[in-house]
């Protein structure tokens, strides 16, 4: 679903080849990279909020623990099993956001649908199942 903004989602492996996370193997260390375009053409929004939530059996790689960063928002929070992103997104622009993760156990798990909403207008949001 989306209204006037759009997210979309890139599997990569850590050297940026595309992945189908469809049969990881337990340790395989990869990115995901979000893609957030503003559609109206029309609205800049200084409030989006970019929330990715991983499965339970990967692991989000803390890259203010470990050195390195991809990011590129204006604000980023990092949590056990989520990142937030909170930035400004122009009109007609888009945004890229990579976070590494790691397929730490064995298993089949539901993969949690990726919001980005403007935090004050309902009417502005997009999320991928």
């Amino acid at each position: 679903a989306s209204n006037g903004v759009k997210v979309s989602v890139n599997w990569q492996t850590l050297d940026r080849n595309p992945l189908s996370i469809a049969h990881l193997k337990q340790g395989t260390e990869f990115r995901a990279v979000i893609t957030v375009d503003e559609l109206t053409g029309t609205t800049t929004s200084e409030s989006m909020a970019l929330t990715f939530t991983a499965p339970s059996g990967w692991e989000i790689w803390n890259d203010r623990l470990f050195g390195g960063n991809e990011d590129s928002g204006e604000y980023r929070d990092i949590r056990d099993n989520e990142v937030h992103w909170y930035f400004t997104l122009r009109s007609g622009g888009s945004r890229q956001f990579t976070v590494r993760l790691q397929a730490a156990y064995e298993g089949k798990f539901h993969l949690p649908e990726i919001l980005c909403e403007d935090m004050y207008n309902p009417d502005y949001t997009s999320n991928i199942c």
